[in-house]
């Protein structure tokens, strides 16, 4: 016998769906039918408050941790502490600003919240945004070649064939590309694995920070040599730190449809789960920036895996990485590849038609009423499947093959001349802030917030030009400036 309905249809949703750094997690409750198929639907349960918090927390997890060390090389200590607070509080503006819209508009993927804007706005920056997930997206699996192919270079012996990066690259697609084409379920193991390696390289940078033994130089010599660590100061590496941290934080692309998963859903009850989470994120990652700073020093690597202890602790660290980021791969490349899973549509009907993405594609299935951990920072505007119910892995097409081996070559070929993880995150952080900072909430904020004050209406195209000032300028500052600060620092340890 099929549940009663809810009074409240946004209350009952078919699939559970939410974005963890880049990928879809998506959950069909028992019975229910395929997306796409809406009649006769039981309703699904919600999340929890704590379920919530607990997914908000993990979405700060990802490859932008390990690049936080390096950038504050370049900002200091407690310059990059502030701006991570500063990070913080502006996203989580953003996302109070995006929740309430949601709420008033009942809608609850930031796609179908645009359409409601004016005119050929809406379209328009649905088109931006879903630009800037594709390219950001083709970077994050840049990034996360250069992570697994550090951690081989790190892991096997040097002196060899295998001390030949390009090799090793090569190596790394070709293993890589056949999983691409794996059913998702398979990849499942990635989500448990991949919180239990960033708690062990969390618990592990703090051991390396205050135990001398694990020097990275000379593990087996005396006391940990911490001499021009910067405690306060000011420097052209603030800049590329901000970026950092809005790479590692912006997590707007995810919260309409993780705020419509809330049990007893309300603009109120979820700013407390924002603020629950947010504080986590905020000692994560300050205790991610600081310990890995003061335990390797200025000239910490952009990529701190790098700059661990070749002893059995630090291997373990790598491996872990390594494999965790191996499994995430293939999910992140399917937002590359959806505009290809529907090759007799046009990005007019696709974007028209209520519940699929203009660029996007069903993601892995798991219960969102259980916290969730996935890779990286970039996701289509709206959820849905295609008009079957079919999911992006049921029936590829020669195009999508196509696309999926030149995405993996495209990205692989890059990382021949690309091995630097910290300017590289910098820069994609920049291109997030245009569209998740800048044009998308500040369109909403002008059209979809009711009646705006002049000082509210001043705020909005502030966000919005100080955004585009912002991308210019970060893409003009992507190194940390080590140099520029020690010449600027107040006070060192």
């Amino acid at each position: 016998m099929r549940a009663p309905m809810s009074p409240n249809p946004y209350h009952s949703p078919v699939a559970k769906s939410m974005f963890v750094d880049g990928v879809r997690m998506e959950a069909l409750s028992p019975g229910s039918a395929p997306l796409g198929s809406l009649d006769d639907t039981p309703p699904a349960q919600l999340a929890s408050a704590t379920a919530i918090t607990a997914n908000l927390i993990a979405a700060g997890l990802g490859t932008g941790l390990l690049t936080l060390p390096w950038g504050a090389a370049g900002a200091s200590i407690v310059t990059s502490a502030v701006l991570i607070a500063l990070v913080l509080l502006l996203n989580g503006w953003i996302i109070m600003l995006t929740v309430r819209a949601c709420e008033r508009f009942n809608e609850f993927d930031l796609g179908g919240l645009l359409r409601h804007l004016p005119g050929r706005l809406g379209p328009l920056l649905m088109t931006v945004g879903d630009s800037i997930i594709l390219f950001s997206q083709f970077l994050v699996l840049l990034g996360y070649i250069i992570v697994i192919v550090d951690s081989l270079e790190f892991l096997l012996p040097g002196g060899t064939i295998f001390g030949n990066r390009t090799l090793l690259t090569a190596m790394t697609a070709v293993c890589i590309l056949p999983v691409c084409f794996l059913d998702q379920r398979l990849l499942a193991f990635t989500s448990t694995f991949s919180i239990m390696a960033n708690v062990y390289l969390i618990l592990l940078l703090v051991k390396c920070a205050f135990n001398a033994q694990f020097n990275p130089v000379t593990p087996q010599g005396p006391a940990l040599d911490v001499s021009g660590v910067c405690i306060l100061g000011f420097a052209p590496g603030v800049i590329t730190q901000c970026d950092l941290l809005m790479y590692t934080v912006i997590i707007l692309m995810m919260i309409p449809p993780m705020y419509k998963e809330l049990e007893g859903r309300s603009p109120e009850k979820f700013q407390k789960c924002l603020t629950v989470g947010f504080v986590a994120i905020f000692f994560i990652l300050v205790l991610v920036m600081i310990c890995g700073y003061i335990a390797f020093g200025p000239h910490v690597d952009s990529n701190v895996l790098m700059s661990l202890p070749k002893d059995v602790f630090g291997s373990a660290a790598q491996f872990a990485m390594a494999v965790c980021i191996f499994g995430c791969f293939p999910l992140n490349v399917k937002p590359c590849v959806a505009p290809f899973a529907r090759p007799n549509e046009t990005p007019r009907k696709r974007s028209s038609r209520a519940g699929t993405p203009l660029f996007g594609s069903p993601m892995p299935k798991a219960k969102l009423s259980e916290p969730l951990v996935a890779c990286e920072e970039a996701s289509p505007l709206q959820v849905g499947a295609d008009s079957n119910g079919a999911g992006y892995l049921e029936g590829s097409s020669a195009r999508e093959v196509v696309a999926t081996v030149a995405v993996v070559g495209g990205v692989s070929v890059c990382s021949f001349w690309i091995h630097s993880l910290g300017p590289l995150n910098a820069i994609n952080g920049t291109i997030q802030v245009l569209g998740y900072i800048g044009l998308i909430p500040g369109a909403i904020g002008l059209y979809l917030s009711g009646h705006l004050s002049p000082l509210r209406k001043l705020a909005m195209w502030g966000l919005i030009i100080g955004a585009v000032l912002t991308t210019l300028i970060g893409f003009i500052y992507t190194d940390n400036y080590v140099d520029a600060l020690s010449k600027t620092c107040f006070w060192t340890l």
